[in-house]
């Protein structure tokens, strides 16, 4: 089965159109607006539809009864796709929730309609090496954490499964910070359709996560003092996010004025929702920028602040990490408090004749 979601001009409400093995199409209303919730509803509908389809009509069949009777200690036979429509039900609060349905999307291909029982570790190995192969190491990694999260939640949380297979993970060598220099960013904005551009600028001058730009609404925003914040549930760590606006923040953020009632960033009148864009890739390649990412904005956010003499914890504070851990890949870029105790040997030094 398939899902696709749309619009129509008579209708408010987002549409679905699901499709079946066998060729037949259900086409629908999901009764919301935000795709966010019509996703979730497609999958939830979708998972009702297979289930009235495969597993509550089994009931029908003759002699059901003598053959539940005689066998008692059969246990139901939970498939993926049930795992994941009971994994998004439980998990839309998380802020990670859209990047983990792209992920179920890709898994769709190789795991839709087996039992999790049959998820074994040879079969994880294998869906591991070809999304490795399409992509890289570190993405099939993060696809598979996600893989992982859901078997471990579905035998300790729902008893489907006795165990949940070993998920191994692809050693990924630590790999330098990437980000652009001021002219690289310089050309790139140049580059970009307006409303990217702002978006980009935005998040070059506040360092604030791709889904929380995308989904930045004004009752976050107050420009009379200056200042945004993220909710708790918005943010990947799970903690608030105050964010000052500095000068250039603040400029993006007075351009979007009146744009739409709701969301702060749209085009053509409509909430943007993807910035990874044909657009974006073409203004990469135009200016020669490779192997660079969207979030790689937020890497240069933090790297021209650590050159600036940020400390580590104003870093944290202001990006929202959890941990200090988190900012030690810009440690070395920030070495300005280490410099007074570093003169210390000028002293020694001049000593030395050269």
């Amino acid at each position: 089965m398939s899902i696709k979601i749309y619009e129509r001009k008579d209708s408010k409400a987002l549409w679905v159109r699901i499709t079946f093995p066998i060729g037949e199409a259900l086409r629908c209303s999901t009764g919301t607006e935000n795709w966010k919730e019509a996703e979730a509803w497609a999958i939830q509908k979708q998972y009702e539809v297979w289930r009235e389809r495969n597993l509550e009509t089994k009931s029908q069949f003759p002699n059901n009864e003598a053959i539940v009777e005689q066998s008692p200690e059969i246990e139901t036979s939970y498939l993926w796709e049930e795992a994941v429509a009971r994994w998004c039900e439980e998990s839309e609060h998380l802020a990670t929730y859209d990047e983990s349905l792209g992920r179920f999307r890709w898994f769709d291909t190789h795991l839709r309609g087996v039992a999790l029982a049959d998820i074994t570790q040879q079969k994880i190995a294998n869906i591991a090496s070809i999304k490795a192969k399409q992509t890289s190491k570190a993405t099939a990694n993060r696809n598979m954490s996600l893989l992982r999260a859901v078997l471990r939640r579905a035998a300790d949380s729902w008893q489907w499964i006795d165990k949940a297979p070993k998920v191994s993970m692809f050693k990924v060598a630590k790999r330098r910070v990437r980000f652009l220099t001021v002219a690289e960013a310089d050309a790139l904005a140049k580059r970009l359709p307006e409303h990217l551009r702002d978006m980009m600028l935005f998040t070059l001058a506040t360092g604030l996560r791709k889904s929380n730009v995308t989904g930045l609404e004004w009752s976050q925003v107050n420009l009379e003092a200056r200042k945004s914040w993220i909710h708790p549930e918005q943010a990947k760590a799970g903690d608030a996010i105050g964010t000052p606006l500095n000068e250039n923040a603040w400029k993006v953020l007075e351009r979007q004025r009146g744009k739409h009632h709701t969301r702060v960033f749209t085009y053509q009148g409509k909430p943007v929702r993807e910035v990874n864009t044909k657009a974006w890739r073409k203004a990469l390649r135009d200016v020669g920028i490779k192997d660079f990412r969207w979030h790689d904005l937020r890497h240069t956010w933090a790297s021209w602040l650590a050159m600036k003499g940020a400390t580590l914890s104003e870093l944290q504070e202001l990006g929202g990490w959890k941990s200090p851990e988190m900012v030690q890949r810009y440690a070395h870029l920030s070495t300005d408090h280490l410099a007074r105790t570093s003169a210390r040997l000028d002293d020694v030094m001049n000593l030395i004749s050269i």
